[in-house]
């Protein structure tokens, strides 16, 4: 059962775009993925009596106090993460200053970052969230001496990307060497002066204690869960729950970006929702998504998201959603299509709701 709040205050709302005045993911039309709709978003935020105003990174007036107004912004997918790295710097600023920030830096560090998701599986209190133990590594050098005695097949995945880029099954030692040096190794030189010093570097590297090695992209090994067919993928809107369902690659493991796609039959769906909804009562945040699998016994977090996440296709294109009734405790199957952006500034509303309340929630 939903709670609806009439909010009767006015709050200031900052909302960040890119470059390209782009703000979040959207795949309105099932097929491609571009910004949401911001005028939508004024206009919902508008609706509850907030005062918005949309700001790109690059006009951002650094001399203003932003103590205490609401900042809404998005990540970044680009190569590399350079202007992710852009926007972390401006939200570590405005973070320092006192700003709200939705969501909070933790989470925009974890986006696109495996290894920090990882870490944060860790904290999780309940144990079944906790089934997968993955190794994370900074060097080539640390999982070679760590992994002596790996249990083969395991998952490798290179810290950065999404839909399954960067995500390799390895089967035995030989290959585990040979994948995590492709997987880790980082660009030494962007010319040709770059690569004389390099080779001088190493001619000299007795000399020099300060030489790098040439394997210092982050990555995790993960366990391999044997027989799947596929998986899925369910999202999390402050108290509205979504799922599809993901076959495999033919002749892969991997279902992420498959695009082999299926409705999920309600009987199945309560069995994730309930293991999702685990894990949305650890987070405790108003939008989540995560990657679940299921190994005919057991439910397993492959991946999870916070406020950002590419692929809100489960809410698009869904004829339904689900609800938790707390009442009588069970799912609740609710009919209709659901709007991207009404559903993020409802979730925005909630969020906010609870920050000025949390006496109330706690």
């Amino acid at each position: 059962m939903l709670i609806f709040i009439n909010n009767f205050y006015m709050n200031k709302i900052i909302i960040l775009v890119d470059y390209k005045f782009e703000f979040q993911c959207t795949i309105e039309d099932l097929k491609n993925y571009s910004s949401m709709n911001i005028n939508k978003i004024v206009k919902y935020l508008n609706q509850y009596n907030y005062n918005v105003e949309v700001i790109t990174f690059s006009d951002f007036d650094f001399t203003r106090n932003y103590k205490n107004v609401f900042i809404l912004y998005h990540s970044s997918e680009d190569s590399g993460l350079y202007y992710k790295s852009y926007i972390e710097d401006i939200c570590f600023f405005l973070e320092n200053q006192g700003a709200i920030l939705i969501p909070k830096l933790l989470y925009l560090r974890s986006h696109h970052n495996k290894s920090l998701m990882e870490m944060l599986r860790y904290t999780f209190k309940n144990e079944s969230l906790r089934s997968l133990q993955s190794c994370i590594y900074g060097t080539y050098e640390d999982s070679i001496k760590k992994n002596i005695n790996l249990n083969f097949p395991v998952v490798l995945k290179a810290s950065e990307g999404s839909g399954s880029n960067g995500v390799i099954l390895v089967k035995n030692k030989k290959e585990y060497k040979y994948y995590i040096k492709k997987i880790s190794r980082v660009k030494l030189f962007n010319s040709i002066s770059d690569l004389i010093k390099y080779y001088l570097n190493n001619i000299f590297r007795k000399k020099n204690k300060r030489a790098y090695t040439e394997y210092r992209k982050k990555f995790i090994v993960q366990p391999f869960i044997k027989n799947l067919s596929g998986d899925f993928k369910v999202l999390y809107y402050s108290g509205k729950y979504y799922i599809i369902g993901r076959k495999n690659r033919k002749n892969d493991f991997r279902a992420s970006g498959s695009g082999l796609i299926y409705n999920v039959n309600h009987n199945e769906a309560f069995g994730v929702l309930s293991f999702f909804k685990i894990l949305v009562n650890e987070i405790d945040e108003e939008i989540i998504g995560a990657d679940i699998a299921f190994d005919g016994t057991r439910y397993h977090l492959i991946e999870f998201q916070i406020w950002n996440f590419i692929g809100p296709y489960a809410l698009q294109s869904s004829k339904c959603w689900y609800e938790w009734n707390l009442l009588e405790e069970c799912w609740e199957i609710k009919h209709g299509y659901s709007e991207l952006e009404y559903e993020y500034c409802r979730s925005v509303h909630f969020h906010i709701f609870k920050l000025n309340n949390k006496k109330y929630f706690e």
